[in-house]
């Protein structure tokens, strides 16, 4: 796994699960070299992505506060984790 190597499932999360996406290379903005792959959306990826954000909408507005800031939370330190 390179530095850069996510370890999350192919594609793009969207909804409850993971939809497959092309992916393209990132390049190092210095010498042009690709240093990984990111998963490319489209214009209907983006709009089935905001439909199902505003269908979870009304039920994640009803979560208590303690329980929508512990899921920020955990997803803020699985984004800071170290790649495994």
């Amino acid at each position: 796994m390179s530095l850069f190597e996510a370890p999350f499932p192919a594609g793009l999360p969207v909804g409850g699960g993971w939809v497959p996406a092309p992916t393209a290379p990132v390049r190092f903005p210095y010498d042009g070299s690709a240093v990984a792959e990111a998963p490319l959306g489209d214009a209907e990826l983006a709009r089935t992505a905001l439909d199902a954000a505003e269908a979870s909408a009304y039920t994640v507005a009803r979560l208590p506060s303690h329980v929508r800031r512990a899921a920020l939370l955990h997803t803020r330190d699985a984004l800071a984790a170290p790649a495994r």
